[in-house]
């Protein structure tokens, strides 16, 4: 008789243990509908900056901390330091000190999204340190500062052509625009340095090292300067002579993201692979020559060049058609620029110079197969000058526009005509 009592009582206990557990959660679920409402009225209400409930407790004992994100953003409260969301955001963190909620609310500043947040305690209401609640049952005020991160950018165009390539109507230099703003403001006054690195393997060159040629900034291989009152700082971007993405850097120390880049590729736009095109009555050797592991691709003309070698082709075939297709050899790279046939990155400004915008093609003149045969080479060249006579028996319709060739390498194994289509 006295268990059975001892367990009546018992499961009474329960259900009034049950009871008040049910009574804290509808306390939570309140006070959580509560918090919520206060924020959309502080939020519709255009308040911009810091919403702040308290709910004080004298209980004692350690805090139990929850964070409730009304939007699915983050807030890191136990470092005491966390991020300020987009302008819709309203992040909440509920601290639990004995059986009843401490709750402090925050809205983000909507003008200054994105920013840093910093918040600090005082009072003896609850120790973020230490994560603990005290017995004195002081309200615990809470300052939060947003401040908008500093942001760097960097804009300009993307392409540009090498320096020695800019053609008729090209240029070689651009202007390249960094700038630095703190939320929606400029900053001025904002050190930031420029410097530029070059992909591998871009451009047409299949080989690469630390001696490659760079576009230069103002001159140089890096450039600084503070930004002005409009948050910008302009430098001009000089392309090399050699073709390929370049990436041009800016770094801002004092920024939150600290560096930006820009690609600029440097090119000879619009060049085609001419071996492969589909053209009607193609007349020269389809396998080109003159490749190498430092330039793997070495035939791009622009499509004007294209089509006048396609006439020279033709011609030459119904002329001498006896003799071998034309095997032609180095024309451009994939984007133009310095050809440095060697793979050497040289200098020399005369050596395979005018391979570099796509209107110049060797074609073979030597004892390998596929040349112009030796016994008709001076007709062929008078030829293609345009300077041929009654005795080269060359019909009139066959005749073509000069091509101001010249004849390199006679004798060598090299010996070739450099045609300039361009002309």
């Amino acid at each position: 008789t006295q268990h059975s009592a001892l367990s009546t009582q018992h499961s009474a206990l329960s259900t009034q243990h049950s009871a008040l557990s049910t009574q804290h959660s509808a306390l939570c679920t309140l006070h959580l509908g509560l918090s919520k409402n206060r924020f959309l009225d502080f939020f519709r209400a255009g308040f911009v900056g810091i919403a702040l409930l308290l709910f004080a407790t004298l209980s004692s004992g350690t805090c139990t901390y929850w964070a409730y994100d009304l939007t699915g953003s983050r807030f890191t409260a136990d470092s005491r330091e966390g991020l300020c969301q987009s302008a819709l955001s309203q992040v909440a963190t509920y601290y639990s000190c004995g059986s009843t909620v401490d709750y402090l609310g925050i809205v983000s500043d909507p003008m200054q999204p994105h920013g840093l947040c910093s918040f600090s305690w005082s009072g003896d209401k609850y120790d973020p340190i230490t994560n603990t609640c005290n017995s004195a049952g002081v309200k615990v005020p809470i300052q939060l500062e947003c401040t908008a991160d500093t942001y760097l950018s960097i804009k300009g165009d993307n392409e540009i052509r090498p320096k020695g390539a800019e053609g008729k109507d090209g240029k070689s230099t651009l202007e390249l625009i960094a700038k630095v703003m703190e939320g929606s403001t400029p900053k001025a006054g904002v050190a930031v340095t420029f410097a530029v690195e070059v992909e591998p393997n871009t451009g047409g060159h299949d080989h690469h090292d630390a001696s490659r040629p760079k576009g230069l900034v103002n001159g140089k291989l890096t450039a600084s300067g503070v930004t002005e009152a409009n948050g910008e700082i302009k430098v001009t971007f000089q392309a090399s002579q050699i073709a390929g993405t370049h990436v041009v850097a800016a770094v801002c120390e004092s920024c939150t993201n600290k560096s930006v880049t820009k690609n600029v590729d440097v090119k000879v736009p619009d060049l085609v692979p001419f071996l492969v095109l589909p053209l009607a009555g193609m007349q020269w050797n389809p396998n080109g020559v003159g490749d190498t592991p430092q330039h793997t691709d070495n035939h791009y003309l622009t499509m004007a060049a294209t089509y006048r070698m396609l006439e020279i082709a033709s011609k030459f075939k119904k002329i001498w058609p006896s003799a071998p297709q034309l095997t032609l050899n180095d024309a451009s790279l994939k984007w133009g620029g310095k050809f440095d046939i060697d793979g050497s990155w040289e200098a020399n400004p005369r050596r395979h110079a005018e391979h570099r915008l796509g209107d110049n093609v060797d074609v073979r003149a030597n004892t390998r197969p596929g040349n112009v045969p030796s016994d008709i080479r001076k007709v062929v060249l008078r030829w293609l000058r345009d300077e041929t006579t009654a005795e080269d028996k060359i019909p009139a319709d066959l005749t073509i526009r000069s091509v101001n060739p010249l004849h390199e390498g006679i004798g060598e194994a090299n010996e070739h005509f450099h045609l300039r289509l361009g002309n």
